[in-house]
């Protein structure tokens, strides 16, 4: 069992060993003068390519995410009310009137763009409702790009094994979707496995460009997105 302690600055719950508080996003722990500014911490992330995002992003919400799922989900809409040490909490994006299939997707980006930003606390907050709206679509609703996107949120925080999950499906739908090779390809980048990695960037190259001329709807929406990850490919 996780050993827990509260935070020296918002007096929050978290795990012991967090680098950052899973509620405020204030370094957890150690000195001050030897904790990096969350400035600093936002370039480092945002300097990063989105299928090397081995971030510390993922690492922290990989350990707190546990802790945090209950409190996140009744914190949604509601503002801080500890006082002036605690940082203001995301503010929940109104979604009331959307499709599930809607929810996911403003929920999705709200946590690709915390973590581009370095805002862990936001990614913590909002990941889990992402979670819980996708396992409420339709199967109708649970089409290619949601599971690719799924996948993807999955991945970079540390739920690696779900993440490829979701690549699994869409390869029984599609088994040459380009969204199959460029999970597995970004998955096994954070896993390490620099032979599966290969193995699926070369199917993606491929298998680009026949999947290209189908023109998916999914790949027209990421068609640049798909361009630059090609181009990283190396000839064999």
């Amino acid at each position: 069992m996780a050993l827990l302690r509260n935070c020296g600055s918002c007096g929050a719950t978290t795990v012991a060993g967090a680098k950052f508080c899973a509620q405020c996003g204030a370094p957890s722990g150690g000195p001050v003068a030897h904790a990096r500014s969350r400035t600093q911490f936002s370039s480092i992330v945002a300097a990063w390519t989105p299928w090397r995002i081995v971030s510390v992003v993922a690492v922290v919400v990989a350990v707190v995410v546990a802790v945090a799922v209950i409190r996140a989900a009744t914190r949604a809409g509601k503002g801080s009310s500890s006082g002036a040490a605690n940082a203001q909490a995301a503010v929940a994006p109104d979604i009331s009137n959307l499709s599930p299939r809607e929810q996911f997707t403003r929920l999705g980006d709200r946590v690709e763009t915390a973590m581009e930003n370095g805002d862990t606390a936001t990614v913590v907050q909002f990941f889990p409702m992402a979670e819980a709206v996708f396992g409420n679509l339709t199967p109708d609703e649970r089409d290619v790009d949601a599971r690719f996107h799924i996948s993807l949120l999955r991945a970079r925080v540390g739920h690696f094994s779900a993440g490829m999950a979701q690549a699994d499906s869409i390869a029984a739908i599609a088994p040459s979707h380009l969204f199959v090779f460029y999970l597995k390809a970004i998955i096994s980048d954070f896993q390490r496995d620099t032979a599966a990695a290969k193995r699926a960037r070369q199917a993606f190259r491929e298998h680009f460009a026949a999947e290209v001329a189908t023109n998916r709807p999914e790949y027209q929406a990421h068609r640049r997105l798909l361009d630059q990850f090609l181009k990283t490919i190396p000839d064999k």
